[in-house]
């Protein structure tokens, strides 16, 4: 026999509200109060998950800041305060920025291409069009970038020796160095050919910005000697390109 919580009338068990008041019984408002946060559970992985992207971001846009004014030393002193873990997640996060600003721009450039052609019949030949396989083709080639730049550097520090340093380096260096080049074909995308002026100053800085951060990643982070990071930064760069062009002719 159970009794009413609000009114102390017997209630038979199991019923669900008090025949005299009409409160709800004890054991209803228990499940009641119990069943709230299994709720509310599932929403809280989510929106743990969104907080932890949102401060990847914000890691990745102050390595972004860091580096600009300072290429050499700025990186290291970007990388040292992380844990390994999340050194990973902004080198990842920083090659997701790239490949958006890539993404932008060669739609951009896409969009031209066709409009350019439209009307124009070139035997034997295709103009590329704005469609999804387009769009395709700009994300894999941007992840064929970053992922040739990585395998590169975590190639030369095994050779050359990195006496510190991880795969967690080798994606915080490619992520980080490729971001200017994702910046060129964003601004080239918005600009058009007839500022191809102003594209080729920023291009210059670009390829600078992208030969000291590699040098800087293989000194500071990975720690190859000064003396062996002179010949490892070309080797890298020439390592990249061959790995792009054999990737890339793989997904043509």
């Amino acid at each position: 026999m159970a009794f009413c919580g609000s009114c102390g009338a017997q209630m038979a068990d199991g019923t669900a509200f008090c025949p005299k008041c009409g409160a709800k019984s004890a054991a209803q408002s228990g499940a009641g109060v119990a069943a709230a946060p299994a709720a509310a559970a599932p929403t809280r992985p989510t929106s743990q998950r969104v907080a932890q992207a949102q401060g990847y971001l914000q890691d990745a846009l102050n390595v972004l800041k860091t580096v600009v004014v300072d290429p050499m030393d700025g990186l290291a002193k970007a990388f040292s305060p992380m844990e390994k873990s999340r050194a990973l997640a902004v080198g990842l996060t920083c090659a997701v920025i790239f490949e958006v600003c890539s993404l932008i721009g060669g739609v951009l450039h896409l969009s031209r291409l066709s409009s350019a052609f439209r009307g124009i019949d070139i035997p034997g030949y295709t103009p590329p069009g704005a469609d999804f396989g387009a769009y395709l083709k700009v994300i894999i080639a941007g992840a064929i970038v970053f992922a040739a730049v990585t395998g590169a550097l975590a190639g030369a520090r095994l050779v050359f020796r990195g006496e510190k340093g991880g795969i967690e380096g080798d994606v915080f260096i490619g992520g980080v160095s490729v971001l200017p080049f994702g910046l060129v074909i964003l601004l080239s995308g918005i600009l058009g050919v007839g500022n191809i002026e102003v594209v080729l100053i920023v291009a210059v800085f670009a390829l600078s910005y992208f030969v000291l951060l590699l040098y800087a990643g293989c000194t500071t982070i990975s720690g190859i000697s000064s003396k062996l990071a002179a010949p490892a930064v070309p080797i890298i760069i020439l390592i990249s390109a061959w790995l792009g062009k054999i990737f890339g002719m793989s997904m043509a």
